[in-house]
């Protein structure tokens, strides 16, 4: 659903082009992808994690398998 709404926000140039061009504060023209979202779940059961770093870790490291997937995506950390 997030993907078919977000498209309202860009120009039909930079939709078909599949990225928007900005000027950075160096004055350089710079090109980004169109806006997605990209999820990471960890389920925090108890005896798990002795902290909440680990939690932040496992966290960080499942938001960049999301990441890695063009478009919007979510992925699960599964491991016990």
């Amino acid at each position: 659903m997030f993907d078919n709404q977000v498209g309202k926000f860009f120009t039909e140039k930079d939709l078909e082009k599949g990225y928007i061009e900005v000027e950075n504060r160096k004055g350089i023209v710079e090109q980004f992808p169109l806006t997605s979202l990209s999820i990471g779940v960890v389920v925090v059961e108890p005896g798990r994690f002795n902290n909440i770093l680990e939690i932040g870790e496992v966290g960080a490291q499942v938001k960049h398998a999301a990441k890695s997937v063009m478009g919007s995506s979510y992925a699960v950390d599964r491991r016990k």
